[in-house]
């Protein structure tokens, strides 16, 4: 019987490995001339491979995961409560809105830890604080 992986496996990739490096060499060349820089420099930023989920990053949600439920921080007493109609502000539950978050986990305003879930559908792929958007930072300062 073939054994399971335990966890997800880390992808390490780079902007000229997403894009091309054909294009991303113009676009260095392009931003490089515009800013009166040298290329080479942006084409190492472009080129450098970025840990999507590192075994530090991995390890670290493993060690938080055993905090879901629990308060682990003050948290903020009184959240503004904005604008809403008085049915909304009845229904918000902003105790557990995030301060922060990690990987699968969110730390709420009431200071307890939670497992992202349905409401934060767009962060359940990639986890708060994903390692791969360095990528976007990377884009910025080649582009």
């Amino acid at each position: 019987m073939a054994k399971m992986k335990t966890h997800l496996s880390n992808l390490r990739r780079s902007l000229a490995d997403l894009l091309g490096a054909d294009y991303l060499k113009a676009v260095c060349e392009a931003r490089a001339f515009a800013d009166g820089v040298d290329s080479g420099a942006l084409l190492a930023i472009a080129e450098e491979k970025v840990d999507f989920y590192p075994a530090s990053f991995r390890d670290r949600g493993d060690r938080l995961a055993d905090s879901v439920g629990q308060k682990v921080v003050p948290g903020l007493p009184s959240s503004a409560r904005g604008a809403g109609s008085r049915a909304f502000l009845k229904a918000s539950r902003t105790a557990q809105a995030p301060l922060t978050g990690y990987g699968c986990l969110r730390i709420g305003e009431d200071g307890m830890v939670y497992l992202i879930s349905k409401s934060e559908h767009y962060h359940a792929s990639l986890g708060h604080d994903f390692p791969g958007y360095r990528l976007i930072e990377n884009a910025r300062s080649s582009a």
